[in-house]
């Protein structure tokens, strides 16, 4: 999405091979959780990625990271 910047849902369902109405409740789940921001432009929606890197922690890192606190 951040690369090829769809005009619209149907754009990126072609792009990405999803079926239109399954892709339309992936976007909307993944706006819900602050990750895409829909745009409403007249009748169609244009997804916008908020992010596009993501880095997972897992075990004694994720652990370090959540003792540091939200403003260390």
């Amino acid at each position: 999405m951040s690369r090829e910047k769809p005009a619209n849902l149907a754009e990126l369902a072609e792009i990405s091979g999803y079926n239109i109405r399954k892709l339309s409740r992936i976007i909307h789940s993944l706006s819900s959780k602050g990750f895409i921001q829909i745009e409403k432009q007249g009748n169609t929606s244009r997804p916008i990625a908020l992010f596009t890197d993501f880095e997972i922690l897992l075990g004694k890192e994720l652990e370090n990271e959540l003792q540091k606190g939200p403003f260390t």
